[in-house]
């Protein structure tokens, strides 16, 4: 493990094991004072073990604290706006949890499968099996927006007041869908089509704005994905990106103009990480994996940037 890195003009952490046998770290976020990360430090949390969590300043680059959260008890990251507890998947009660920096459980806030923290901190959004769920600090549910489809989560802060939301398909003749939930009371818009399976194709689950075009997420079944582009009139488009690194490549970021990718997701690696324009289709390596290296195991951009 070689630790965050920190890349010119990008808002990006990135984990780089070595090779097989390396104990390393995983990132699950950047607190928002910009002065820590939160690492896993992989093997713990199996066969019943806690789950160790580290506290790593960027100032020092060593290990401010060290805690641990119970065995099916996730960290998926920091609260905001500060990052003075954190947001956990409990698993083995199908609930989001806050923790403090100590591994003190201080909240259950209800069954939900994926959560958001909003950016002032002052409320949580969780997805749950008819749309998505605002819920407050002390846990009371402010809001219950429905949406169509079998299980949604949020996925990301499109803008200061509206939710990307992806929503599964509510039977097999349906893809996943993407859509739109404004939190000031609008009804929640569409991003994409309701579209139905084809090959291995199973939906849109992620998508980034460039100017006036969006650039999607599709899932391809097996954690393998590609990119499409859907254009104002609605139509869609494959992107192909040029060179060795194009191929099942995740959207980590918009900066720019351009697309933080990282390559070969779900295949087994070597996963490298490396900046897409798809205006003059070119790739600028950030870190390009050896042979014989697995390469960048995980990507947190820093901070919620909008689509």
């Amino acid at each position: 493990m070689v630790g965050p890195a920190r890349c010119e003009g990008s808002p990006v952490g990135a984990l780089a094991p070595g090779g097989p046998g390396v104990v390393g770290r995983r990132v699950h976020g950047w607190s928002g004072d910009r002065q820590r990360i939160l690492v896993q430090v992989v093997g713990s949390g199996v066969t019943g073990a806690p789950n160790v969590l580290e506290q790593i300043s960027l100032d020092t680059g060593r290990v401010a604290s060290r805690f641990k959260l119970p065995n099916q008890v996730v960290a998926t990251q920091y609260t905001r706006p500060g990052g003075t507890s954190l947001l956990a998947d409990d698993f083995a009660a199908g609930s989001v949890d806050r923790y403090d920096l100590t591994g003190h459980l201080q909240r259950v806030f209800a069954p939900a499968s994926a959560e958001l923290p909003s950016p002032r901190g002052t409320f949580v959004v969780t997805g749950t099996k008819s749309g998505l769920d605002q819920i407050s600090n002390t846990g009371i549910i402010m809001r219950r927006i429905r949406i169509q489809g079998d299980l949604c989560g949020p996925v990301r802060w499109w803008t200061a007041t509206t939710v990307l939301a992806d929503c599964s398909a509510a039977s097999e003749s349906s893809t996943d869908r993407l859509w739109l939930v404004p939190l000031d009371g609008g009804p929640p818009v569409p991003a994409t089509p309701a579209l139905r399976p084809h090959g291995l194709f199973q939906g849109y689950v992620n998508a980034w704005r460039i100017g006036g075009r969006l650039y999607l997420e599709a899932d391809n079944a097996r954690e393998v994905v590609s990119i499409v582009r859907q254009d104002r009139d609605g139509s869609r488009h494959a992107i192909s990106v040029p060179g060795p690194a194009g191929y099942s490549d995740d959207i980590a970021t918009v900066f720019g103009g351009r697309l933080l990718l990282q390559s070969n997701l779900g295949i087994g690696g070597p996963w490298s990480l490396f900046w897409f324009n798809p205006a003059t289709r070119t790739v600028s390596f950030i870190f390009r994996a050896p042979a014989h290296a697995y390469g960048v195991a995980g990507v947190i951009p820093y901070g919620y940037r909008t689509g």
